[in-house]
């Protein structure tokens, strides 16, 4: 009897490794439909034919070996959101070594993404409020759901800590995001003590690679706009043994590598925030600063 519950467990466990690659063919497939459909529409949305399309130029730019998110080509990114720049600024300057890789806030939760070397050869963790449906457990991607103000791992853990476009949202709105009615908060200063556990979280050297929406500081209920105030605050609070600023901005001519003063008048737009005026249709935002802290 013994054998043969042991032999049902096996099959269940293969069962779930079959379902999801063979989910993951099936989003390829699907995925190829929806791009097909997307440029014979001329789309302009931000559904899966849009997230394709910027996905092919993602990976464009990650296998260009002479691409560089300082002297980015003219006509780079027209049409898509920060995206299209965080993602090869953030591969490019993560390691091809191993380590352990914590992505707060699931930003990196895509297949084509988890595949890079500079990420396959790591030990990724991967945190966020809720499951989502994409899951890649059989790639050996760890996933945790909470709220990293209250972290469960412990300290001096991470050797790269990946937080692109998340802490913008930590303490407002997230109910689009859970079902948990208490996440639909209005605490816009505890940006500050969510960057204080993932400093903390880092081992002694680790890099912290962060990325929000950069220009006139506002808040959108779901998420703020910091301005380079708050940038020289999480710079001052990290107390970085190095650090590096990086700031880019969306252009007529697509996005550009820029001054922050260049980008302090920078918009959010999307979700109801700055309907009027968008005559560029900048999908999200109009500018977004990176940061590499070291700690």
């Amino acid at each position: 009897m013994s054998q043969f519950v042991e032999l049902l467990a096996q099959l269940v466990h293969g069962w779930d490794r079959f379902y999801g690659k063979a989910r993951n063919v099936l989003e390829r497939v699907l995925n190829a439909l929806a791009y097909g459909a997307y440029r014979a529409e001329r789309s302009q949305g931000t559904g899966r034919g849009y997230r394709v399309r910027r996905e092919k130029e993602v990976l464009a730019a990650l296998r260009d070996p002479s691409f560089s998110v300082h002297r980015l080509p003219r006509g780079f990114g027209i049409g898509l959101d920060e995206r299209i720049i965080e993602y090869p600024w953030a591969i490019s300057r993560l390691p091809n070594t191993p380590g352990k890789l914590l992505d707060a806030g699931s930003v990196l939760n895509w297949d084509y993404l988890l595949r890079q070397p500079n990420l396959a050869n790591k030990r990724v963790f991967i945190s966020t409020l809720a499951p989502e449906t994409q899951s890649f457990w059989w790639r050996g991607v760890s996933y945790t759901y909470e709220d990293l103000r209250r972290p469960c791992f412990r300290s001096d853990y991470f050797d790269w800590i990946v937080c692109l476009s998340t802490i913008e949202h930590v303490g407002l709105d997230n109910s689009v995001y859970t079902i948990d009615p208490a996440k639909k908060e209005s605490r816009s200063g505890d940006y500050l003590a969510f960057l204080a556990e993932l400093r903390n979280l880092l081992r002694p050297g680790g890099t912290l690679l962060l990325s929000f929406p950069f220009g006139k500081a506002a808040q959108h209920g779901w998420l703020q706009v910091f301005d380079l105030q708050a940038v020289d605050k999480m710079v001052s609070e990290f107390h970085p043994q190095m650090h590096s600023q990086n700031f880019f901005q969306y252009t007529p001519s697509g996005w550009k590598a820029c001054s922050p003063q260049d980008a302090s008048e920078a918009l959010y737009f999307g979700r109801g925030a700055n309907t009027d005026g968008n005559p560029l249709k900048i999908p999200a935002a109009e500018a977004v600063a990176c940061l590499e802290l070291v700690k």
